[in-house]
């Protein structure tokens, strides 16, 4: 795992075929905005990363409540399928 900015990505654009994870911050701010996963990895945790992408974008339909309540019920559904 590497830290870089984003303005080492710029100076060196063969960062982002790196094989390990790499966190990405804000130069300026230096606050960590990305993380950068290898192609393996992500193919280990895609439904995960994409499930959580799903939510977000429609977390404005859920409604607060309801996202939490989905949240608690999700575990306990995932928990049956096993």
């Amino acid at each position: 795992m590497n830290l870089v900015t984003s303005s080492d990505i710029l100076r060196k654009p063969a960062l982002l075929s790196s094989d390990q994870v790499l966190f990405i911050e804000d130069g300026r701010k230096h606050v960590l905005k990305s993380v950068l996963l290898p192609i393996d990895i992500y193919q280990r945790v895609r439904e995960l990363v994409e499930a959580e992408i799903y939510l977000r974008e429609n977390a404005q339909a859920l409604g607060e409540e309801s996202y939490a309540e989905f949240l608690a019920i999700e575990t306990v559904v995932e928990d049956l399928a096993k």
